[in-house]
């Protein structure tokens, strides 16, 4: 089994999370039963991404999982790119997709707790 971040705790009073299938994802108001399931998607999501960019461990390591900062900021990214190319936007306004790399947190060289 794959060890991963800590599923954040329900806080009163912070936002509701969007359904998986839309919107942005507020990942500490995730429950633990909707952070696996986030993370079973964003699986899906972050593999293509490494795919589809040919990106190296450098850029996005194999353990990304394993740190919230990861997983927060991949979840950012993927909504990002969701709203970005939404079929109600013309298809010239959408982000090219690379732009957002230099977001990435960590390197394989972060040490983990």
């Amino acid at each position: 089994m794959i060890e991963t971040a800590s599923p954040p705790s329900a806080q009163p009073h912070s936002p509701a999370p969007a359904p998986m299938g839309g919107g942005p994802v507020h990942v500490p108001s995730l429950s633990e039963s909707e952070f696996e399931a986030l993370l079973t998607d964003l699986r899906i999501w972050v593999a293509g991404l490494v795919r589809r960019f040919a990106l190296d461990v450098r850029t996005n390591p194999p353990c990304w999982e394993r740190h919230n900062a990861m997983v927060e900021t991949l979840t950012a990214l993927r909504d990002a790119e969701r709203g970005c190319s939404s079929l109600a936007l013309h298809p010239r306004l959408g982000s090219t997709g690379s732009e957002p790399f230099g977001m990435l947190p960590i390197s394989c060289a972060t040490k983990l707790p």
